[in-house]
């Protein structure tokens, strides 16, 4: 069994919209990443910084404080943004605030689990409002509108801090400098987030219950999707049935029969626009169930088991490299080998230019800008939901029906 809860706020929205998935993970134990990694390495960074006597002062942090702390240069960046914010809010007007706060999430679930904690609760007793504010280190953008974690953290906080005085509206706050220069905001009254908890608790406890059954929750607790599934342990490892039934109506494919070229054909729809956008959301379940399935095997050879039509072997081998530079170095100047080809000078990455005139002269900074150039980003397909502006493209003599391009020659 899991140590950690298994309706964890960080997994709301996969077990709000599939509640079997819980039961379906129960026994998947803890998995972790590097992104996880360096993601709690940031806040623990961050939360040393705020419990400071002084972080609530006109005192700034020294650059040099968060250089020797911080893993590499994006952990620095990103963890000096959210420091930056949450002064900033903490000192802009009287308030209590409470870092890594730990929240008691019974009364939003209305089920007994392990704690949660919120990154940073701000609390301003006279103008009754809360600020419940979470620090994203990692890179895939996360929006604040209709966030379930964040939303159950809010729920918990305001279940604690009442005791200190009325709320009246709640400001939830994601902060993801690798993605976004200003933090996302999104406030609602005290009324409209109970009303969105009591819908929150209902998905909570049909998860509990899932999750203490003894037997296998029945299909209809599953409810494939690419927002549920997309972090979905068990589901990716290729144990998840139902999650492939879906995929393969989604496809309309037969997988089982394909005998003949033109008995397999005859299964494929036309790819009309319509078909392709149905299709759309599937792609990235599809590609988590590869990964996932990879990993899967990946791990069961390695400890032994034999998977047949696979196996392991040897890779390519890395780069080589000196055991010892200096060595290597002084042997090399022993052969008498010219400077010129023993050494490499490379001029530093326009990146590197711009941080170490940062905050210096503009007129310096403008004449390093003008010989700098930066290709444009090329068209990426994204999800009709993403903030991006949509390009607009020429319009190609298409056949919609049969999926060709027309000849145009």
């Amino acid at each position: 069994m899991t140590t950690h809860s298994p309706i964890a706020p960080s997994a709301a929205h996969r077990w709000g919209l599939c509640p079997a998935s819980v039961w379906l993970n129960r026994d998947e134990g803890i998995t972790t990443s590097e992104a996880a990694e360096a993601g709690a390495h940031a806040h623990e960074v961050a939360a040393k910084f705020m419990v400071h006597p002084d972080f609530c002062t006109g005192v700034s942090i020294k650059k040099d404080a968060l250089k020797e702390v911080c893993i590499d240069e994006n952990e620095q960046f990103s963890v000096g943004v959210y420091l930056d914010y949450a002064k900033n809010r903490i000192i802009e007007k009287p308030c209590m605030h409470f870092v890594e706060l730990p929240l008691d999430l019974e009364p939003v679930y209305g089920v007994k689990t392990e704690k949660g904690h919120a990154d940073l609760v701000i609390y301003r007793p006279e103008s009754e409002c809360l600020f419940v504010i979470d620090f994203k280190n990692g890179y895939n953008p996360v929006d604040i509108i209709e966030n379930k974690q964040v939303m159950i953290y809010a729920g918990a906080a305001v279940s604690d801090i009442s005791l200190y005085g009325d709320i009246k509206t709640i400001t939830m706050v994601i902060v993801q400098p690798h993605v976004q220069k200003e933090p996302s905001e999104w406030t609602i009254s005290a009324e409209e987030l109970e009303q969105k908890i009591t819908q929150i608790r209902v998905e909570a406890q049909a998860a509990w219950r899932c999750y203490e059954s003894d037997n296998p929750p029945s299909d209809e607790a599953y409810h494939p999707g690419a927002t549920q599934c997309k972090y979905c342990v068990a589901g990716n490892a290729g144990k998840c049935a139902v999650q492939q039934q879906h995929l393969q109506a989604v496809m309309q494919a037969d997988f089982t029969d394909v005998s003949s070229l033109s008995s397999a054909q005859s299964k494929i729809p036309a790819l009309t626009d319509e078909r392709l956008g149905e299709m759309w959301p599937a792609l990235g379940m599809i590609e988590s169930l590869v990964s996932g399935v990879r990993s899967e095997i990946h791990k069961r050879i390695l400890a032994g088991a034999k998977i047949s039509g696979v196996k392991a072997v040897t890779g390519r081998q890395g780069n080589r490299k000196y055991t010892d530079d200096t060595a290597a170095e002084n042997l090399l100047k022993s052969f008498r080998i010219p400077s010129d080809e023993m050494y490499e000078k490379k001029i530093i990455s326009p990146t590197k230019a711009l941080k170490l005139l940062e905050g210096g002269s503009e007129r310096r900074l403008a004449k390093l800008n003008a010989l700098i150039t930066r290709e444009e980003g090329k068209p990426v397909i994204v999800d009709e939901s993403d903030k991006r502006q949509a390009l607009v493209f020429g319009a190609l003599e298409y056949n919609n029906e049969t999926g060709n391009i027309a000849d145009l020659f």
